[in-house]
């Protein structure tokens, strides 16, 4: 049939290109060696051999009608860019000794709808699904660490993730272009929104950011025009260049008192934003211009009462003209409301942020839905752009 082995049988030494139609790899093999299917064109289906362990670099890659394949649970090795460009693959079961997804592995294979990934992986290589155009979920498995750079670019119909805790790093533009995408959620473990991340998303509505994250990071959110619900976590310090222009859906944003950064350009093109809450008692350093200059008009800014004069006199900061403290009495609009007290802790109607000041401004407590207050005595409570008293014994 014109495929050439080797004298043992246990690798190909060659398979023609032009061989149409479905191939039974011999028992035999137990290697697939460096782009051995290598453009094999009008290859449709091939049935692999338990007892195969190692699939190499480019083995199938430019395999354009290949339509499916079967992964037996003997491989534990399958090398970088090895089915790159399968266009015709519909779905893959990765078997469970493989750790790592390698590089491109399955990038361009636009027809793959359905992965399976193996319970012990733990790392999901740089660009490994990227223009995976049909592929609409991915269940990631409790243990992976790492998604490298680019894993899920322009996977056009895919429509929700959940990030394990398990995970620690992201890489760069893990979702970027992703225009489907209505729903995130994202690793408790990471510590960042990464670099990029849902970029150009054009449908997602809602995305979980982890109480315990600390940065933003450039281009995190830019052009999500639908983005509404996102909260971003009191702890977050850093929020970089652009990473919310674009993100129309959005009317206000809430940041904690331990914001240092903001960069550049971070707010533009955000045409419905009315307010924008800073609990930081110093002014965070704006990587000027980080607001449009009709933001400066258009939106409240609400900062912290002893911080009036130093807002006042810091770049950018200065130019806002509708310029809100939490114990303004023109502010509060009900006693308690929906509020209510559990000994120290004030809880709210739903879990957006919670900002509770004292009568003399000071920031003593906050919280997502609910905060624990140090202290007694009148508290002004913002939270959901109302803000109202209550006193507590």
């Amino acid at each position: 049939d014109g495929v050439l082995f080797d004298k043992a049988m246990t690798q190909i030494v060659n398979y023609p290109t032009g061989k149409s139609g479905d191939y039974t790899v011999p028992s035999t093999v137990t290697t697939l060696p460096h782009a051995c299917f290598y453009q094999c064109a009008k290859l449709t289906s091939v049935k692999l051999p338990e007892g195969l362990k190692t699939i190499d670099e480019y083995a199938f890659e430019g395999c354009g009608n290949l339509v499916s394949i079967n992964l037996p649970n003997s491989v534990d090795s399958i090398g970088e860019e090895a089915f790159y460009g399968c266009e015709s693959l519909k779905a893959i079961a990765i078997p469970e000794k493989i750790k790592r997804v390698s590089t491109r592995c399955f990038q361009g294979c636009k027809s793959l709808e359905k992965v399976v990934l193996p319970q012990g992986l733990e790392n999901i290589g740089y660009g490994s699904f990227q223009v995976c155009d049909a592929l609409k979920d991915i269940n990631f498995p409790n243990g992976l660490k790492t998604i490298e750079d680019y894993a899920f670019v322009w996977d056009t119909s895919l429509e929700e993730v959940t990030i394990p805790n398990t995970v620690t790093y992201y890489g760069w533009n893990l979702f970027t272009k992703c225009t489907s995408l209505r729903r995130a959620k994202l690793s408790d473990g990471c510590g960042f929104v990464g670099y990029g991340m849902f970029a150009q998303c054009d449908n997602l509505e809602e995305v979980y950011i982890p109480a315990n994250d600390t940065v933003i990071a450039n281009y995190a959110f830019t052009l999500c025009p639908k983005l509404k619900n996102v909260s971003v976590p009191l702890t977050v310090t850093k929020v970089g260049g652009q990473s919310f222009m674009g993100c129309d859906g959005i009317t206000d944003l809430h940041f904690g008192p331990g914001l240092v950064f903001i960069g550049y350009q971070c707010f533009k093109d955000m045409h419905n934003l009315r307010t924008v809450t800073v609990d930081a008692v110093e002014p965070p350093y704006l990587s000027a211009p980080s607001f449009d200059e009709t933001h400066y008009a258009s939106v409240q800014l609400n900062i912290p009462a002893q911080s009036v004069e130093a807002y006042k006199n810091a770049a950018e900061w200065g130019e806002f003209l509708n310029v809100n403290t939490p114990t303004a009495i023109s502010d509060i609009t009900g006693d308690g409301g929906s509020i209510r007290r559990d000994g120290n802790t004030l809880v709210g109607a739903d879990s957006s942020r919670m900002t509770v000041f004292n009568a003399g401004g000071s920031l003593v407590g906050s919280g997502n839905g609910k905060a624990t207050v140090a202290g007694k005595g009148l508290m002004i409570v913002r939270q959901g752009g109302k803000t109202t008293k209550m006193v507590v014994r």
